[in-house]
C-alpha cells in the first residue's frame, strides 16, 4: 500500500517502489516526515535520523 507524502523504504533505506520485490536504492536513504508520514515532534525526527 502506497502512503502519500512516505517515500517507500525498509529501516530508512530507500526502496524502488512498494511491491514486496522492491530492491533497495544503494546510496539512498530517508529519515524523519518522509520516513514515517508527518507525525512526532522534533526530538522525534531526531531518533529517527539517529535509527537511520
Amino acid at each position: 500500500m502506497m502512503l502519500w507524502g512516505i517515500v517507500p523504504n525498509d529501516e530508512g533505506r530507500v526502496l524502488s517502489d512498494t511491491s514486496d520485490t522492491a530492491a533497495l536504492e544503494e546510496g539512498l536513504y530517508v529519515c524523519g516526515w518522509l520516513k514515517r508520514g508527518p507525525t512526532g515532534i522534533v526530538a522525534t525526527n531526531l531518533y529517527c535520523a539517529e535509527e537511520t
